[in-house]
């Protein structure tokens, strides 16, 4: 595996980390409790503050509250705004905080004032006032009635009602508080004892006495003062089933899931019609194919052209003739030596741009003499990568196009739009849960993650391109990013999953459809059958150059005494050169007629595999230097112009619906 694929694959894992420590970490910061609440007292007072509710078999509850002020300062009346968002908080049996988040809609059904209903913010909100009449040291008395719709608890072990009768986010005091809670059945006596009722700030459980009507029916209580930012909140376990006629409010869920089906449907049909089912065969080469140059056996071999791909073709033009390898004084230089014949338009192209300028010289009587040809200068071989690196993206997409034939484009365009629409898939799958659940860190993230399983199921894809070519450590290094990468999104969607709301367990086949999905992209052939042909052929020669024997080897060289010359550079590309090279040691073989050095009598494969390596490593750098600095150049131009369910435990204040707070206007 090159450092590019490193870099990806480190990059992955960094990714995976910074997600993972996100989600732990973030949720510290996005579940802030309460705002800051000033104290207004001094502005107005809350006199007197009676609230009624009644509960509803559907989980609808009817509130009228009846609020007397008190206004030192001149105002116009008060509001009362109502989170349309609630995260309910309570302990289970084992003392664990179990956290749920709903949407809830208000209704106003009535008021004693002339009322001005918004929404902002995420609350709902009610000013009571008349535009133009205020009011100063003097009492008004204000009544407003409205529904709320709970909408299905999502709880399938018990119902409850957990309610935030008084808001903590009132900015003043309220005096003389009572609460009457009536509740449409009666309440069975060990739900009563059980039942639960806090005061104080957010988080308190300070308990309030209250009490229970003969019939069960009827919860009251009574309280004197809360100071500003205090609240009180009633919690009575109600028993499984006590709410018969929930809205179903999973519409969303349903929706997703058809589109989890038709996702698989639709992938299966993709990879049924365009998948190429045409078996792999390796052919055991003797021998390069020579239509093909080590550049279109780079592509050919994983559907890619690295650089390496271009700099090879360096030393398959030696070995053609064209040009000369000169080692002088510790440095290596390259010579053209003719001008080409029969090459490949993109080899003339690379050809004339790094030798655009050579012209030919005068031979010198110490330097190796040209028969028949001018002689022209050196070049140093780590100047060629500066001279071509701009040019190598219009090379790399020749080379490509013309081998696209082995290709079948339908079949990539089809790969390609099945990993895209499983990360949109993906995405909207984590959307749509957490925006039920109303946690918008993990929408953000289900986004995010969404392109992450485009990321990871093209890395899957590209695997079935290349995985006749890794190594054992590079199969498990890729292994390794996909599990960490799969386990991460298995643990999102299990902190995302709540068992208690999504019925349909969209979670659960998301993640089996990833598997779906992803296990066909890793089957998906998108070559020709010529292409596949040709890939048996080339996966060949990478075989035969591993496993050939000495005494192999030896008949090759006796049959042609070039062909270890001729095969260098496909092993080059091929990633198994030093292997060949080092079969060759005890071989004996001839110094190429394309390499000059000032050392001759220290030629042997092992220094020959040195100073191709790097020399190509030059050209290599070379590229990744100009490439910098030509981005360093544009940038310079640029600039210059889940919970675990269970059990009954406690609640505490403000952990449950409703609640919210208001202030004068």
């Amino acid at each position: 595996m090159n450092k590019i694929k490193y870099f990806i694959g480190s990059a992955i894992l960094i990714f995976i980390v910074g997600i993972i420590g996100f989600s732990f970490i973030y949720p510290y910061f996005a579940d802030a409790t309460g705002a800051t609440i000033q104290d207004n007292s001094d502005e107005y007072k809350i006199s007197s503050y009676s609230v009624n509710i009644d509960v509803a078999q559907n989980n609808i509850l009817t509130v009228t509250e009846n609020i007397n002020v008190y206004f030192y300062e001149e105002s116009q009346g008060i509001y009362r705004f109502l989170p349309e968002t609630t995260t309910v908080k309570f302990f289970n049996s084992q003392n664990e905080l179990i956290s749920k988040n709903y949407n809830v809609s208000y209704n106003l059904i009535d008021s004693s004032e002339n009322s001005l209903v918004s929404s902002e913010d995420g609350f709902y909100v009610i000013k009571l006032m008349t535009s133009g009449i205020y009011y100063q040291n003097e009492s008004r008395n204000y009544e407003i009635q409205y529904s709320v719709n709970l909408g299905n608890d999502r709880i399938p072990e018990f119902d409850q009602f957990y309610y935030n009768v008084i808001g903590q986010y009132w900015d003043t005091s309220i005096e003389d508080i009572s609460v009457t809670i009536n509740f449409p059945t009666e309440i069975d006596e060990q739900s009563r004892e059980n039942a639960e009722a806090y005061a104080g700030e957010y988080g308190s459980v300070d308990a309030v006495d209250f009490e229970w009507n003969p019939a069960g029916t009827t919860l009251t209580l009574t309280y004197d003062e809360l100071a500003y930012g205090e609240g009180i909140t009633v919690r009575v376990f109600l028993g499984e089933g006590y709410y018969s006629a929930q809205p179903f409010d999973r519409w969303l869920n349903v929706l997703t899931l058809i589109l989890i089906i038709s996702l698989a449907i639709l992938a299966f049909v993709l990879f049924k019609k365009h998948s190429n089912s045409k078996t792999i065969v390796p052919v055991v080469q003797f021998s390069v194919n020579k239509k093909f140059t080590p550049a279109d056996v780079g592509y050919i071999m994983d559907k890619q052209v690295d650089n390496k791909d271009v700099a090879s073709l360096i030393i398959y033009w030696a070995q053609q003739g064209y040009v000369e390898i000169v080692e002088k004084d510790k440095t290596t230089f390259i010579r053209k030596l003719k001008k080409p014949e029969n090459m490949k338009s993109y080899e003339q192209t690379l050809f004339n741009v790094i030798f655009e300028d050579e012209k030919p010289k005068p031979k010198l009587k110490s330097e190796k003499e040209t028969k028949g040809e001018p002689e022209f200068p050196l070049l140093e071989i780590n100047e060629i990568g500066k001279k071509i690196a701009l040019h190598i993206p219009a090379i790399k997409s020749e080379i490509s196009n013309l081998n696209q034939p082995l290709f079948n484009t339908s079949a990539i365009n089809s790969r390609m739009l099945l990993i895209i629409l499983m990360g949109v898939m993906f995405a909207i799958t984590g959307v749509a849960i957490n925006l039920l659940n109303v946690i918008m860190w993990k929408v953000i993230i289900s986004a995010l993650l969404g392109l992450f399983v485009i990321g990871i199921l093209y890395l899957v894809s590209r695997n079935t391109d290349t995985n006749h070519f890794m190594s054992k450590k590079d199969k498990f290094y890729a292994f390794l990013i996909l599990a960490l990468s799969l386990g991460l999104i298995i643990w999102f969607l299990i902190t995302s999953f709540d068992a208690y709301c999504d019925l349909l367990l969209t979670s659960i086949w998301i993640v089996l459809e990833l598997l779906f999905v992803g296990f066909l992209l890793f089957k998906f052939n998108v070559r020709t059958d010529e292409g596949i042909s040709e890939l048996g052929d080339i996966i060949g020669l990478k075989n035969f150059i591993e496993v050939a024997e000495k005494s192999r080897l030896k008949m090759l060289v006796k049959d042609n005494p070039s062909a270890f010359y001729d095969i260098l550079p496909y092993a080059y590309v091929l990633g198994v050169y030093e292997k060949w090279c080092k079969k060759f040691e005890k071989i004996s073989i001839e110094t190429p007629n394309w390499y000059v050095s000032d050392s001759p009598n220290l030629f042997n494969t092992l220094i020959f595999i040195h100073i191709m390596d790097s020399s190509c490593n030059q050209i290599l750098r070379g590229i990744d230097i100009a490439r910098i600095a030509n981005l360093a150049e544009n940038a310079k131009n640029l600039t210059g112009g889940f919970g675990k369910g269970g059990g009954f435990g406690g609640g505490f204040t403000g952990g449950g619906f409703g609640g919210g707070g208001g202030g004068r206007c």
